[in-house]
């Protein structure tokens, strides 16, 4: 059996700023978990970025990290992950930021966030996935942002007052049409 490892920047210049994590395997999944004993530096924003290769993740959960220090990590990224489908950051009060692209990404869970910029570009997503991640973003009425969900399918008239509502509250919004 190999070993499955991650690297996480925590971006954090007072602690290991990147840390190689041992993934535990469980059942057919490998579990990551991730953990940091230190907040940021005050008024600094803390940017957590993953990397693997080769990189097998499929699904991302942030809810444990949040719940445990929820007002440390304000951005989320990460890129070419190929396998990457779901997304969990609930209750993240303080990420203001996620930006996950050119990967598989069908479902992002967001609610309870502080997001002002969202960049799930060239995710292939369904219509109907397009729509929810728009429907669910202009649930936290949050003012003003980004919004990025170029090279997915079109959104539907499902979501056409979540955009409407969006747009008036100061978003940006990209979306293919």
């Amino acid at each position: 059996m190999s070993d499955y490892k991650i690297q996480v920047d925590w971006n954090d210049p007072y602690d290991q700023a990147v840390e190689t994590i041992t993934g535990c395997v469980t059942g057919s999944n490998v579990l990551f978990t991730l953990s940091h004993e230190y907040a940021c530096t005050v008024g600094s924003a803390a940017v957590v970025k993953i990397y693997c290769d080769p990189c097998m993740i499929h699904y991302i959960d942030i809810q444990n990290l949040a719940d445990a220090q929820p007002t440390w990590y304000t951005s989320l990224c990460a890129t070419d992950l190929p396998y990457l489908e779901t997304i969990t950051a609930s209750g993240a009060t303080s990420l203001s930021s996620i930006s996950f692209t050119d990967a598989n990404v069908t479902t992002a869970c967001i609610g309870g966030t502080a997001l002002t910029n969202v960049d799930l570009s060239g995710n292939d997503m369904a219509a109907s996935d397009v729509d929810n991640i728009i429907i669910d973003l202009d649930a936290l009425s949050t003012a003003s942002g980004i919004l990025d969900l170029r090279n997915n399918s079109v959104p539907t008239a499902s979501s056409a007052s979540a955009r409407q509502s969006l747009t008036d509250r100061g978003w940006t919004c990209y979306y293919d049409s």
